[in-house]
């Protein structure tokens, strides 16, 4: 029996409509959450601000703020490296081997974010996020504590801290919402 042409290319369509409705396992879904993001870019604040290491600096312990994003500021970019679990370090990409950290593993609101030598393997909790989509190109940066990436007090001004913060309801976390620009 000839089976036309015609025929296969509607059998192919319907094969390839059950795939795609057929739901992922996590990991694969975790990988192209992964894949969706940059390697390296800006993290842009609510307030059109950029995340960045203050003044520069190669310190452990230096404060992450929102500040007016400029061209080729180093201290403004960062890495986005997969660790596993749907996880990621971020890295800064102005100095060699820092990564964004939870100061002090604190597990409490308003626990200053802070660039800190990245531990070895991921296998330092306060430096895995988990970075969620929030609707169009916004995303949510979830630290190990379940609290939130959050520029405080929804300041728009030069310098104002990041911290991580309990996770607002909808409509009411606009300082807890990312968009991060290759």
């Amino acid at each position: 029996m000839r089976v036309s042409a015609k025929v296969l290319r509607y059998l192919s369509t319907i094969a390839v409509t059950a795939a795609a409705a057929t739901a992922l396992p996590a990991s694969v879904q975790a990988a192209e959450s992964s894949a969706m993001l940059p390697r390296e870019g800006t993290i842009r604040t609510f307030a059109g601000k950029c995340l960045d290491v203050h003044r520069g600096s190669q310190a452990n312990g230096a404060p992450i703020i929102q500040y007016a994003c400029g061209a080729g500021k180093a201290n403004q970019r960062f890495a986005f490296i997969p660790v596993g679990g749907g996880l990621h370090k971020i890295h800064t990409t102005h100095t060699r081997g820092k990564c964004l950290d939870v100061a002090n593993k604190s597990t409490r609101d308003e626990a200053p974010i802070i660039q800190y030598s990245c531990k070895p393997g991921g296998s330092d909790a306060n430096q895995r996020f988990r970075i969620v989509a929030d609707g169009g190109d916004r995303v949510i940066i979830k630290t190990f504590a379940g609290k939130c990436f959050d520029v405080k007090g929804a300041s728009t001004a030069n310098g104002a801290p990041l911290i991580q913060y309990r996770c607002k309801a909808p409509g009411d976390n606009a300082n807890q919402r990312f968009r991060i620009v290759a």
